[in-house]
């Protein structure tokens, strides 16, 4: 892929007032009433994602350190067992479901440990439940923070990727403008040569009439001998004046097709020159949009 020629620009114009919205990440806690009834569950709305892709790739982060296999129940997913040591030194039990919101997710989990789901009030149960009440809150806000990333890094490969294309598309109309002037150059150099035999034609044409003109006038008086050698200098000096008619006619035709391609290749080259313009400014825009999502993904928390 050619590298990215544009023309040097301030950032600091560019940078749009209206930067994109930037949505924090949350944990929650609410009561909800999945596989075993009403129990405490935590609650995070990740940006930026489908449901499909939390579900399985949260479904990879809860299965650690155990053999185990993620059950499916409905919209409810869950595993038993699972030893994720940043939650617990124990085995624990995890239950989840996703929802899909307009632009987002919301990821929905209990954890199960002895029996116990946690939550605010477990958490002050023993000294235990409370470090894995924490380390839940932060196990769960780590996981979204890194799914919102992924989700904004693609964004950003995308909007790169259109930056390089219009950065391709520059270049190809540079070169192909380029073409076309030199081609401009050409049909003129060859406009002028043919002007000028043109003119040196024209010249000649009006010497061999004069010339003629001058033998058709001693014809009318010369004597029979020398009419035979006038005649063949008429002749003669007919012909080269048809010859020299049908090089000026030829090179009149050459002039018309010369000023017609000129033409043409000019207003090709002025549709060419408004298309750089446009991807110039598109390509303004499009380093604006890059500015803001790398601002955005910088700033995710």
């Amino acid at each position: 892929m050619k590298t990215l020629k544009t023309s040097l620009i301030t950032l600091g114009f560019l940078i749009s007032a209206n930067t994109f919205s930037q949505e924090k990440i949350e944990i929650t806690e609410q009561n909800v009433d999945m596989l075993k009834g009403n129990q405490p569950a935590f609650v995070v709305i990740i940006p930026k994602a489908s449901a499909n892709q939390i579900h399985d790739s949260w479904a990879k982060k809860i299965r650690q350190n155990t053999k185990s296999k993620i059950q499916e129940n409905g919209a409810v997913f869950s595993i038993t067992g699972t030893r994720i040591f940043d939650i617990y030194s124990y085995p624990i039990n995890v239950y989840s479901s996703t929802i899909q919101l307009d632009a987002s997710v919301k990821l929905i989990t209990l954890i199960e440990i002895d029996n116990t789901f946690l939550g605010a009030d477990s958490k002050n149960s023993n000294e235990n439940f409370k470090k894995a009440y924490d380390n839940i809150k932060k196990f769960i806000y780590y996981y979204a923070i890194k799914e919102y990333k992924n989700s904004v890094s693609k964004e950003l490969e995308i909007e790169n990727t259109k930056l390089q294309n219009l950065a391709d598309q520059l270049f190809d109309l540079e070169k192909q403008n380029t073409t076309l002037q030199k081609n401009i150059k050409t049909n003129e150099q060859y406009l002028k040569k043919s002007e000028g035999l043109i003119s040196s034609l024209e010249k000649t044409l009006e010497t061999v009439v004069s010339e003629i003109d001058k033998y058709q006038t001693s014809l009318s008086s010369a004597s029979e001998g020398d009419k035979k050698d006038l005649n063949k200098l008429l002749s003669k000096k007919q012909k080269e004046k048809n010859n020299t008619e049908g090089k000026l006619e030829n090179e009149h035709n050459k002039v018309f097709d010369y000023q017609a391609k000129i033409n043409e290749l000019s207003k090709t080259s002025e549709s060419n020159i408004k298309s750089q313009k446009e991807t110039k400014e598109n390509i303004d825009r499009q380093i604006i949009t890059i500015h803001n999502f790398t601002d955005k993904l910088n700033n995710i928390s």
